[in-house]
């Protein structure tokens, strides 16, 4: 529960400030969303707290793998979500965006 607090609040500031916000929202809606949600949040927050739910005594060293890989592909999807955020810099983007081409400005 508490790296879902998290994850939301580092959402909640990537949207809120200025010149993060272009990479917030590639993040939740973008390039990067399929990574996100189905990765991170699927996978890495959803998948182990159902699996910890259902444990049966019969097999919990087996569930208990899966609950630790779907961990671990959580925390894979964390970092190359952030990293991927790096291709969204605000001062690169500006340079682009300010482009001027031999037609007009971009």
């Amino acid at each position: 529960v508490l790296e879902t607090v998290v994850l939301a609040a580092f959402v909640v500031t990537c949207l809120a400030n200025g010149p993060s916000t272009v990479g917030g929202w590639e993040l939740i809606s973008g390039s990067l969303a399929a990574c996100f949600w189905c990765g991170l949040v699927g996978v890495g927050l959803l998948l182990p707290f159902v699996l910890e739910r259902l444990v049966s005594y019969a097999s919990h060293r087996a569930q208990l793998v899966w609950i630790a890989v779907s961990i671990l592909i959580g925390g894979f999807m964390m970092r190359w979500c952030v990293a991927g955020l790096a291709d969204f810099d605000p001062v690169r983007a500006y340079a682009v965006m300010s482009y001027v081409s031999p037609v007009g400005v971009f």
